[in-house]
Protein backbone atom coordinates (compact mmCIF):
# COMPACT_ATOMS: atom_id res chain seq x y z
CA UNK A 1 0.00 0.00 0.00
CA UNK A 2 1.34 3.42 -1.34
CA UNK A 3 2.00 6.47 1.17
CA UNK A 4 -1.08 8.16 -0.13
CA UNK A 5 -3.43 5.26 0.22
CA UNK A 6 -2.43 4.58 3.79
CA UNK A 7 -3.21 8.52 4.52
CA UNK A 8 -6.48 7.95 2.71
CA UNK A 9 -7.42 5.36 4.92
CA UNK A 10 -6.26 6.83 8.13
CA UNK A 11 -8.89 9.72 7.10
CA UNK A 12 -11.60 7.62 6.57
CA UNK A 13 -11.17 6.11 9.41
CA UNK A 14 -11.09 9.48 11.58
CA UNK A 15 -13.97 10.30 9.60
CA UNK A 16 -16.34 6.84 10.42
CA UNK A 17 -14.82 6.91 14.16
CA UNK A 18 -17.35 9.24 15.49
CA UNK A 19 -20.53 8.22 14.08
CA UNK A 20 -20.64 4.73 15.48
CA UNK A 21 -21.38 5.89 19.40
CA UNK A 22 -24.30 8.45 17.71
CA UNK A 23 -25.44 5.71 15.54
CA UNK A 24 -25.54 3.64 18.88
CA UNK A 25 -27.11 6.79 20.53
CA UNK A 26 -29.95 7.35 18.27
CA UNK A 27 -30.53 3.76 18.11
CA UNK A 28 -31.28 3.85 21.46
CA UNK A 29 -33.60 7.04 21.81
CA UNK A 30 -35.75 4.93 18.43
CA UNK A 31 -35.50 1.60 21.27
CA UNK A 32 -36.91 3.59 24.42
CA UNK A 33 -39.71 5.26 22.20
CA UNK A 34 -40.72 2.17 21.24
CA UNK A 35 -40.96 0.51 24.47
CA UNK A 36 -43.07 3.69 25.81
CA UNK A 37 -39.77 4.52 28.27
CA UNK A 38 -40.86 8.32 27.02
CA UNK A 39 -38.51 9.93 30.04
CA UNK A 40 -35.58 7.71 28.55
CA UNK A 41 -36.68 8.91 25.04
CA UNK A 42 -36.55 12.51 25.84
CA UNK A 43 -33.65 12.55 28.23
CA UNK A 44 -31.24 10.69 25.37
CA UNK A 45 -32.71 13.00 22.65
CA UNK A 46 -31.64 16.40 24.81
CA UNK A 47 -28.46 14.87 25.78
CA UNK A 48 -27.59 14.59 21.60
CA UNK A 49 -29.28 18.21 20.83
CA UNK A 50 -27.60 19.79 22.86
CA UNK A 51 -23.98 18.19 22.86
CA UNK A 52 -20.92 18.33 21.06
CA UNK A 53 -22.06 15.73 18.39
CA UNK A 54 -22.72 16.83 14.73
CA UNK A 55 -26.05 15.97 13.93
CA UNK A 56 -27.43 16.14 10.20
CA UNK A 57 -30.48 17.96 9.93
CA UNK A 58 -32.47 14.51 8.88
CA UNK A 59 -31.34 13.00 12.32
CA UNK A 60 -32.29 16.62 14.50
CA UNK A 61 -35.32 17.05 13.12
CA UNK A 62 -35.69 12.60 13.82
CA UNK A 63 -34.60 13.54 17.54
CA UNK A 64 -36.93 16.98 17.84
CA UNK A 65 -39.85 14.71 16.39
CA UNK A 66 -39.45 11.61 18.70
CA UNK A 67 -38.71 14.30 21.68
CA UNK A 68 -42.18 15.76 20.57
CA UNK A 69 -43.79 12.80 20.47
CA UNK A 70 -43.01 11.69 24.18
CA UNK A 71 -43.69 14.63 25.52
CA UNK A 72 -47.27 14.70 24.11
CA UNK A 73 -48.08 11.51 25.36
CA UNK A 74 -46.86 12.14 28.74
CA UNK A 75 -49.10 15.20 28.66
CA UNK A 76 -46.86 18.11 28.36
CA UNK A 77 -47.93 20.18 25.88
CA UNK A 78 -46.17 23.13 26.18
CA UNK A 79 -42.48 21.30 25.56
CA UNK A 80 -44.12 19.06 22.94
CA UNK A 81 -45.01 22.58 20.89
CA UNK A 82 -41.74 24.31 21.43
CA UNK A 83 -40.09 21.35 20.18
CA UNK A 84 -42.53 20.45 17.18
CA UNK A 85 -41.95 24.74 16.09
CA UNK A 86 -38.36 23.87 16.16
CA UNK A 87 -38.85 21.12 13.78
CA UNK A 88 -40.82 23.14 11.42
CA UNK A 89 -38.13 26.09 11.35
CA UNK A 90 -35.91 23.11 9.92
CA UNK A 91 -38.13 22.18 7.67
CA UNK A 92 -41.43 23.95 6.77
CA UNK A 93 -43.05 20.40 5.19
CA UNK A 94 -42.70 18.47 7.93
CA UNK A 95 -45.58 15.97 8.01
CA UNK A 96 -46.92 12.91 10.40
CA UNK A 97 -47.38 9.53 9.73
CA UNK A 98 -51.02 9.00 10.92
CA UNK A 99 -50.99 5.37 10.81
CA UNK A 100 -48.47 5.33 14.15
CA UNK A 101 -49.66 7.70 16.27
CA UNK A 102 -53.24 8.38 18.27
CA UNK A 103 -55.51 10.63 16.23
CA UNK A 104 -55.05 13.31 19.38
CA UNK A 105 -51.28 13.57 18.72
CA UNK A 106 -52.44 14.12 14.95
CA UNK A 107 -54.76 16.37 15.62
CA UNK A 108 -52.21 18.46 18.08
CA UNK A 109 -49.54 17.89 15.37
CA UNK A 110 -51.77 20.36 12.79
CA UNK A 111 -52.75 22.83 15.43
CA UNK A 112 -49.74 23.71 16.45
CA UNK A 113 -48.27 23.92 12.20
CA UNK A 114 -51.38 26.16 11.86
CA UNK A 115 -50.08 28.18 14.81
CA UNK A 116 -46.77 27.97 13.58
CA UNK A 117 -47.70 29.15 10.12
CA UNK A 118 -50.15 32.14 11.34
CA UNK A 119 -47.05 33.36 13.88
CA UNK A 120 -44.67 33.32 10.54
CA UNK A 121 -46.91 35.20 8.15
CA UNK A 122 -48.03 37.58 11.19
CA UNK A 123 -44.68 38.23 11.50
CA UNK A 124 -43.69 39.02 7.48
CA UNK A 125 -46.78 41.57 7.82
CA UNK A 126 -46.16 43.42 11.26
CA UNK A 127 -46.32 47.47 10.50
CA UNK A 128 -44.52 49.09 13.83
CA UNK A 129 -47.17 51.57 15.06
CA UNK A 130 -45.80 54.81 16.67
CA UNK A 131 -48.53 56.05 19.28
CA UNK A 132 -48.96 59.81 19.03
CA UNK A 133 -48.22 60.41 22.39
CA UNK A 134 -47.08 63.93 24.10
CA UNK A 135 -43.88 63.82 25.80
CA UNK A 136 -45.48 65.02 28.98
CA UNK A 137 -48.32 62.82 28.87
CA UNK A 138 -47.33 59.47 30.13
CA UNK A 139 -49.85 56.39 29.61
CA UNK A 140 -51.62 55.05 32.42
CA UNK A 141 -50.64 51.82 33.30
CA UNK A 142 -53.00 49.04 34.78
CA UNK A 143 -51.57 46.12 36.41
CA UNK A 144 -51.84 42.53 35.17
CA UNK A 145 -55.10 40.56 35.81
CA UNK A 146 -54.87 38.22 38.40
CA UNK A 147 -54.29 34.53 36.96
CA UNK A 148 -57.09 32.30 38.60
CA UNK A 149 -55.94 29.33 40.79
CA UNK A 150 -55.91 26.04 39.08
CA UNK A 151 -58.76 24.01 40.33
CA UNK A 152 -56.96 21.09 42.60
CA UNK A 153 -59.99 18.83 41.49
CA UNK A 154 -59.30 19.29 37.56
CA UNK A 155 -57.11 16.88 36.10
CA UNK A 156 -55.18 16.50 32.69
CA UNK A 157 -56.10 13.92 29.97
CA UNK A 158 -53.02 12.56 28.18
CA UNK A 159 -54.04 10.33 25.60
CA UNK A 160 -52.91 6.87 26.60
CA UNK A 161 -50.88 5.11 23.69
CA UNK A 162 -50.91 1.43 23.85
CA UNK A 163 -47.35 0.36 24.66
CA UNK A 164 -45.29 -1.92 22.67
CA UNK A 165 -45.19 -5.71 23.45
CA UNK A 166 -42.67 -6.87 25.59
CA UNK A 167 -41.83 -10.82 26.04
CA UNK A 168 -40.75 -10.34 29.75
CA UNK A 169 -44.02 -9.64 30.96
CA UNK A 170 -44.74 -13.11 29.73
CA UNK A 171 -42.74 -15.24 32.75
CA UNK A 172 -45.81 -16.66 34.76
CA UNK A 173 -46.17 -16.54 38.59
CA UNK A 174 -46.56 -12.89 38.63
CA UNK A 175 -42.48 -11.68 37.73
CA UNK A 176 -43.69 -10.59 34.30
CA UNK A 177 -45.67 -8.37 35.92
CA UNK A 178 -43.27 -7.35 38.23
CA UNK A 179 -40.26 -7.24 35.47
CA UNK A 180 -41.86 -3.77 34.10
CA UNK A 181 -42.87 -2.45 37.61
CA UNK A 182 -46.48 -3.24 38.23
CA UNK A 183 -45.90 -4.88 41.68
CA UNK A 184 -49.00 -5.11 43.32
CA UNK A 185 -50.24 -7.11 40.48
CA UNK A 186 -46.97 -9.25 40.29
CA UNK A 187 -46.85 -9.80 44.20
CA UNK A 188 -50.79 -10.70 43.79
CA UNK A 189 -50.63 -13.57 41.62
CA UNK A 190 -47.38 -14.43 43.13
CA UNK A 191 -48.35 -15.05 46.51
CA UNK A 192 -52.00 -16.46 44.90
CA UNK A 193 -49.81 -18.98 42.61
CA UNK A 194 -47.45 -20.21 46.07
CA UNK A 195 -50.34 -20.80 48.19
CA UNK A 196 -51.97 -22.89 46.25
CA UNK A 197 -49.06 -25.14 45.25
CA UNK A 198 -48.19 -25.21 49.05
CA UNK A 199 -51.32 -26.25 49.72
CA UNK A 200 -51.82 -29.15 46.89
CA UNK A 201 -47.85 -30.32 48.48
CA UNK A 202 -49.04 -30.43 52.02
CA UNK A 203 -52.10 -32.39 51.22
CA UNK A 204 -50.70 -34.81 49.21
CA UNK A 205 -48.12 -35.41 51.88
CA UNK A 206 -50.78 -35.17 54.71
CA UNK A 207 -52.85 -38.08 53.09
CA UNK A 208 -49.47 -40.30 52.19
CA UNK A 209 -48.93 -40.24 55.87
CA UNK A 210 -51.78 -41.09 56.89
CA UNK A 211 -52.10 -44.41 54.53
CA UNK A 212 -52.20 -47.99 56.68
CA UNK A 213 -48.52 -49.36 56.66
CA UNK A 214 -48.59 -53.25 56.84
CA UNK A 215 -44.89 -55.21 57.63
CA UNK A 216 -43.25 -52.16 56.64
CA UNK A 217 -44.94 -51.74 53.88
CA UNK A 218 -47.22 -48.62 52.66
CA UNK A 219 -50.60 -49.57 51.30
CA UNK A 220 -53.22 -47.59 49.07
CA UNK A 221 -55.75 -47.76 52.01
CA UNK A 222 -56.04 -44.67 54.83
CA UNK A 223 -56.73 -44.87 58.44
CA UNK A 224 -59.61 -42.22 57.64
CA UNK A 225 -61.05 -42.89 54.11
CA UNK A 226 -63.26 -40.10 54.75
CA UNK A 227 -60.76 -37.74 55.97
CA UNK A 228 -58.65 -38.77 52.47
CA UNK A 229 -61.30 -38.43 50.39
CA UNK A 230 -62.15 -34.53 51.62
CA UNK A 231 -58.38 -34.38 51.08
CA UNK A 232 -58.37 -35.26 47.67
CA UNK A 233 -61.00 -32.96 46.66
CA UNK A 234 -59.41 -30.26 48.22
CA UNK A 235 -56.29 -30.97 46.64
CA UNK A 236 -58.22 -30.98 43.48
CA UNK A 237 -59.43 -27.57 43.78
CA UNK A 238 -56.62 -26.17 44.53
CA UNK A 239 -54.87 -27.80 41.16
CA UNK A 240 -58.02 -26.69 39.25
CA UNK A 241 -57.28 -23.03 40.80
CA UNK A 242 -54.04 -23.27 40.48
CA UNK A 243 -53.97 -23.25 36.42
CA UNK A 244 -57.09 -20.73 36.65
CA UNK A 245 -54.83 -18.07 38.27
CA UNK A 246 -51.93 -18.66 35.86
CA UNK A 247 -54.20 -18.35 33.13
CA UNK A 248 -55.88 -15.29 34.62
CA UNK A 249 -52.32 -13.85 35.32
CA UNK A 250 -50.96 -14.19 31.65
CA UNK A 251 -54.10 -12.91 30.03
CA UNK A 252 -53.26 -9.81 32.87
CA UNK A 253 -49.79 -9.66 32.03
CA UNK A 254 -50.48 -9.40 27.97
CA UNK A 255 -53.27 -7.17 28.11
CA UNK A 256 -53.85 -4.91 31.30
CA UNK A 257 -50.48 -4.63 33.14
CA UNK A 258 -48.36 -3.00 30.43
CA UNK A 259 -51.67 -0.88 30.52
CA UNK A 260 -51.27 0.23 33.84
CA UNK A 261 -48.26 1.63 33.66
CA UNK A 262 -48.57 3.36 30.61
CA UNK A 263 -51.12 5.17 32.45
CA UNK A 264 -49.59 5.43 35.88
CA UNK A 265 -46.84 7.09 33.92
CA UNK A 266 -48.95 9.25 32.61
CA UNK A 267 -50.08 10.61 35.36
CA UNK A 268 -49.50 14.20 35.83
CA UNK A 269 -47.47 15.43 38.85
CA UNK A 270 -49.22 19.25 40.92
CA UNK A 271 -47.04 20.87 43.11
CA UNK A 272 -47.56 24.13 44.73
CA UNK A 273 -46.35 27.14 43.94
CA UNK A 274 -45.76 31.09 44.97
CA UNK A 275 -46.37 33.52 42.15
CA UNK A 276 -45.34 37.25 42.86
CA UNK A 277 -48.14 39.64 42.09
CA UNK A 278 -48.69 43.42 42.90
CA UNK A 279 -49.06 43.84 46.14
CA UNK A 280 -47.99 40.69 48.16
CA UNK A 281 -47.45 37.30 46.61
CA UNK A 282 -50.38 34.85 46.16
CA UNK A 283 -50.33 30.95 47.08
CA UNK A 284 -51.93 29.11 44.32
CA UNK A 285 -51.01 25.20 42.01
CA UNK A 286 -49.32 24.51 39.45
CA UNK A 287 -48.49 21.58 37.71
CA UNK A 288 -46.63 19.39 34.81
CA UNK A 289 -49.01 18.22 32.20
Amino acid sequence: MSHSEQMLLCVLLALAAPQAPLTKELAAVESAYDDTEFEDAIARASRLLKGPARLSPLQRRRLLELSAFASFYLGRKGPAETQLRELFDLDAEADIDRKKVTPELAQFFDDVKLRWFDAKKAALNVVPVVPDTPPETRPETTPPPETPPLDPGATASAPIARPAFRAVTLIPFGLGQMAIGDYAAGVTFFVLDAALAATMVTLYWVRESEKVVVAGVKTTTYLDPQRAFAMQIAQDVAAFSLIAVGIIGFIDALAFSPMRMAEKNAQPTVAPTVSALPGGASLGVAGRF
